[in-house]
């Protein structure tokens, strides 16, 4: 799903957070692979390399929000997708219901799963009517009920909107989540 939001979308947030956390794990030479549930499901093998790296810059550069009925989910991918001590970073902005049962099933598996919410409640507007209104709080309502969920399952959910860099949102998930090492530039 992606979400415009004026000077930038959530899809222009994932692309930027996730190259810059595999510029910094491809120089730890750690192993890096991508899945993509945007339109229908893909995915990158985990490597590592300069030549992965090039592989990575298309596979990001081909990353699209495009509407499907095409299943998400985690029994999709084969195997060797998300190795048994893979740390999965999602960035999402929490609306697709079946992006949202995915990362579920992901953290469910039991992988070490960190979801990045892309989408800054404060950056949507209500309209100006009063049912407008109340629709917004609802909403909001219900991304804190999705929010808590995750948490309530052991998955943290950090936000981040882009003003400061992933490091930053890194920084604040639980330590046993957390594999990562250096800072990272976005």
């Amino acid at each position: 799903s992606d979400v415009d939001l004026g000077n930038k979308s959530t899809l222009d947030l994932t692309v930027a957070g996730a190259a810059a956390i595999v510029e910094r794990q491809l120089r730890h030479n750690d192993r890096i692979g991508l899945v993509s549930f945007g339109g229908t499901l893909r995915w990158l093998t985990a490597s590592m390399g300069r030549t992965h790296a090039y592989r990575i810059a298309d596979f990001l550069l081909d990353v699209n929000a495009t509407f499907s009925y095409a299943w998400k989910h985690i029994e999709g991918l084969p195997r060797k997708t998300l190795p048994p001590e893979a740390l999965v970073v999602a960035f999402s902005p929490l609306i697709d219901k079946r992006a949202l049962r995915a990362l579920q099933g992901i953290g469910a598996a039991g992988f070490s799963l960190i979801v990045i919410d892309v989408l800054d409640d404060n950056s949507i507007a209500a309209g100006p009517k009063p049912e407008d209104r109340i629709a917004h709080r609802v909403w909001k309502l219900q991304r804190s009920a999705t929010r808590t969920r995750f948490r309530s399952a052991g998955i943290p959910v950090i936000p981040w909107s882009g003003r400061a860099g992933i490091d930053a949102a890194l920084a604040r998930a639980p330590r046993r989540a957390k594999r990562f090492e250096g800072p990272v530039r976005t």
